[in-house]
Parts: C-alpha cells; sequence; structure tokens
C-alpha cells in the first residue's frame, strides 16, 4: 500500500515496532489480521492465512488499535477497499 500526502514520512507509534490494525481478506471475504512493516511511505503487509489477498482495511472495527501515524503526530484515517 503506498501513501502519498504523509508530510514528513510515516511512522509505526509502538514500543515494540509492530504494525497494528490492518486486515486482509481472500476471494472467499474473510478478514484476518495482517502482519505488516513500513517502508519508506509504503506498507507491506501478509497473512499466511490469506496467501492471495484482494482486499485491506485498517483501523476498520469498533475499538480500533492501528499505529500508523505520519512523523508531525497525525494518525492516519481508517480506510478500505472493498465493498463488501
Amino acid at each position: 500500500i503506498t501513501f502519498k500526502n504523509t508530510g514528513s514520512g510515516l511512522e509505526i507509534r509502538s514500543r515494540y515496532g509492530c504494525l497494528q490494525g490492518f486486515a486482509i481478506a481472500g476471494e472467499d471475504k474473510k478478514f484476518h489480521w495482517a502482519l505488516g512493516e513500513l517502508k519508506d511511505n509504503r506498507i507491506v503487509i501478509w497473512s499466511p492465512k490469506v496467501p492471495n489477498p484482494v482486499a485491506v482495511r485498517y483501523n476498520w472495527e469498533n475499538n480500533p488499535d492501528g499505529n500508523l501515524y505520519n512523523k508531525d503526530g497525525l494518525p492516519a484515517c481508517l480506510f478500505r477497499t472493498d465493498n463488501w
């Protein structure tokens, strides 16, 4: 996932450096929590339960715990790429 207009760039705000809040789904439309890493203004995410992802959601839940911010301190907004 590539992000635009991120100000000074992106950062993960976690004591352990783990990206949180991303879920991906395959063609079966079942979402699973994703692992991920930050590379410049890109997020690379994956899950062993989803070999061929077709959709991603970030903070798409009632009590989100996402920790993706820009370096100016603004949190990334929730989003989804599906319309199911």
